[in-house]
């Protein structure tokens, strides 16, 4: 764990070396926006902090002059046209980039028909490429190194994948008669509309970028003549990186499954600790004080979960429609999106949907009911039953239960990663805290808290 440490005090972004887990690839390659190309723009631009902005990098925004949902949120939501004119002057190499990688790509599918699934993968193969380049063994790119192009080559795939993502997500619940858009420019560019407004600013891409991105994406063409990309400098081992990509999109796809599994099991647990029937003012006032330092624990503020890595505004449609089902159905819907969009094969797929499988099933599973959480239940509840109480109980090693076969998936993930990097496995178990720094705040920390608890060591 050591090792981990130390290599967090030269990690991308100034991550402190103090808490381990910040060290970790599953965290570490989730918050990369402060890491900074050749110009000093920051990976992520506006999404970081003026804080953490190199001086002397500009950043003007202007207001929107395009049509749509960007003009709607005029004034309050600018575009960054500084970013934009960098993108601008470096788009022959950014496409060629992306051109040249979606071949690639293709040429490893073992289908003809694209599915959009196929689209939001080519687009993460961009998002993944700073992240290899950081942080491979061999060559590692510095902050302050990155290529200009392959930056911009991020943000513009950054942009589209999105969208990409809301459509693979429906199209892997709904199956391809489910009402999905037309693999079109012109479909897509209407679908994209609504999500070229950030929670800031909005894309400051004129229309006809916009356009040339999703013609990218969707023929492999481009209306400009773009340049060769400097491929063998730039990926050396190009499989290494092709493993690293699926990786990085299994590590999203598989936090997200397990941050929605963890929402479930949110809006369970506070329904039974919500009403437990108490005789005496002073039996409620303790109920009612634990249930609501669970609620404020796990359930955030308006608009604060945004900044948190797992949290995707796009596929709250799809959030919401899998929460609304009954519990058999959600588990199904769980089996569904992990089989079809896992994109890693061979061992590391079949890891990755065993331990989903394991995780989905202890929502369904009533908890086993460990004696020292019981007894600080009736310690604090006194005028509870004891079927009231090991209810509770039960709901409390059903979270223990979930969260310790999400670490183990973590650790799968972690691994995964490491491998095309040239990184050395781990010596050590994953630090706890990493569950609540990738997926949200933890259910069996927030019950020792309420009830009084100490941490295990």
């Amino acid at each position: 764990m050591q090792e981990i440490c130390d290599r967090a005090a030269g990690a991308p972004g100034g991550i402190a070396p103090q808490d381990a887990h910040r060290g970790l690839l599953i965290y570490r390659s989730l918050q990369m926006g402060p890491y900074t190309d050749r110009d000093g723009r920051p990976l992520l631009e506006g999404h970081v902090r003026p804080d953490e902005r190199r001086l002397g990098v500009l950043f003007e925004l202007r207001p929107c002059p395009y049509s749509g949902a960007r003009a709607d949120a005029q004034p309050s939501r600018p575009m960054n046209i500084s970013a934009m004119k960098r993108v601008l002057a470096t788009l022959p190499e950014s496409f060629g980039l992306f051109l040249c990688l979606r071949e690639r790509y293709l040429r490893g599918l073992s289908r003809k028909q694209l599915r959009f699934v196929d689209l939001w993968r080519m687009g993460a193969l961009m998002t993944a490429l700073p992240r290899f380049l950081a942080y491979r063994e061999a060559d590692a790119v510095l902050d302050g190194e990155l290529p200009p192009y392959v930056a911009d080559a991020h943000k513009f795939a950054a942009g589209v994948n999105g969208l990409m993502m809301l459509i693979a997500f429906w199209e892997a619940l709904r199956g391809r008669g489910g009402g999905l858009p037309a693999m079109s420019v012109a479909s897509l560019l209407k679908e994209a509309d609504g999500l070229l407004v950030g929670d800031q600013e909005v894309c400051a891409a004129p229309p006809a970028l916009i356009a040339e991105a999703l013609r990218a994406y969707v023929a492999g063409t481009v209306s400009f003549k773009t340049a060769e990309p400097r491929i063998q400098t730039l990926l050396p081992d190009p499989d290494a990186f092709f493993a690293f990509a699926s990786a990085f999109l299994d590590l999203k796809v598989v936090l997200w499954l397990l941050a929605i599994m963890r929402q479930g099991l949110v809006n369970s647990l506070l329904a039974t600790f919500k009403n437990q029937q108490q005789r005496g003012g002073r039996g409620r006032s303790a109920a009612q004080a634990a249930f609501q330092s669970l609620t404020a624990a796990l359930v955030p503020m308006s608009g604060a979960s945004s900044s948190h890595p797992c949290a995707l505004p796009m596929l709250d449609g799809v959030r919401s429609a899998i929460l609304k089902t009954g519990r058999d159905k959600r588990l199904d819907l769980f089996h569904r999106l992990a089989r079809k969009l896992i994109s890693q094969s061979g061992e590391e797929r079949t890891q990755l949907l065993a331990a989903l499988r394991r995780a989905a099933a202890v929502l369904k599973q009533t908890g086993p009911v460990n004696p020292v959480h019981l007894d600080a239940i009736r310690s604090r509840w006194p005028q509870v039953n004891k079927a009231a109480a090991r209810r509770c109980a039960a709901a409390w090693g059903q979270c223990v239960g979930f969260e310790g076969i999400a670490l183990e998936t973590l650790g799968a993930l972690e691994a995964n990663l490491r491998v095309p990097l040239g990184q050395p496995p781990l010596d050590a178990p994953l630090p706890r805290g990493i569950f609540s720094s990738v997926i949200g705040p933890s259910c069996a920390e927030a019950l020792r808290d309420a009830f009084h608890l100490p941490s295990p060591q």
